[in-house]
């Protein structure tokens, strides 16, 4: 049991920190992002948190004998290659099936509420979902992007899975198709955004992009010029 409640402290811990990481590399690049902790106060929290959670992990290190702990080593399963290749398929899809989402009412209604506040003057608003894999950011995703209010507030919605390869064309590429237009891969990148904008004009849109590892300001800097002009 303890042993279970570091993980959960850490795993909370890194879904705080990575969420903050996000916020202030983003926030002068793309959209407008909220915070509601001043960063010396959050930075203040964080080093408590992470004191409380290296004493917890010291008394599991003197206990490892009695708790059958075993430290390994864990190996790939694939060469190098042949990971990044199949990553290059794996795929997310926007439609969620009833009876698999449980527990993320909440947080579906928080970001809800979040994108369909009518105060927001910006062109592009962003919210970042981050986190350990596993735990529930496509889900929860696909529950936003499938709420009714949302179908109703949004002109056009559109899903794209990024995965590990965040190369600007090959996403306005996906968000073309994923919009109901023709596969545009034979395009040059001038007809692309050609394409996308007209697409886009003058519509309020909601564009997911799943399965994102890119934390590059400047490629997200030119997506956003890609869908805005």
């Amino acid at each position: 049991m303890r042993l279970k409640k570091v993980f959960f402290e850490v795993d909370d811990l890194l879904d705080d920190f990575a969420t903050e990481i996000m916020h202030r590399k983003l926030v002068d690049k793309i959209g407008i992002f909220f915070s509601k902790s001043n960063p010396m106060i959050y930075n203040f929290k964080i080093s408590h948190r992470l004191k409380a959670i290296r004493r917890d992990l010291d008394v599991i290190a003197k206990d490892k004998a009695s708790l059958n702990l075993v430290e390994k080593r864990q190996q790939p399963l694939l060469p190098e290659p042949y990971s990044v290749q199949l990553n290059l398929y794996r795929q997310t899809y926007s439609f969620v099936p009833k009876g698999e989402v449980i527990g993320r009412s909440d947080d579906k209604q928080e970001i809800v509420d979040f994108l369909l506040d009518s105060e927001f003057e910006e062109n592009v608003v962003v919210i970042s979902i981050v986190g350990l894999g596993g735990l529930g950011k496509t889900t929860l995703a696909q529950c936003v992007y499938n709420d009714e209010m949302i179908k109703k507030n949004f002109d056009k919605a559109l899903w794209v899975c990024v995965s590990d390869v965040f190369e600007v064309k090959m996403i306005a590429e996906k968000i073309i198709e994923s919009g109901g237009g023709e596969q545009a891969n034979y395009l040059q990148l001038e007809a692309v955004q050609n394409e996308l904008r007209k697409m886009l004009d003058g519509k309020k849109y909601l564009l997911v992009l799943d399965d994102v590892c890119n934390e590059d300001p400047l490629k997200w800097s030119n997506l956003k010029n890609m869908l805005i002009g």
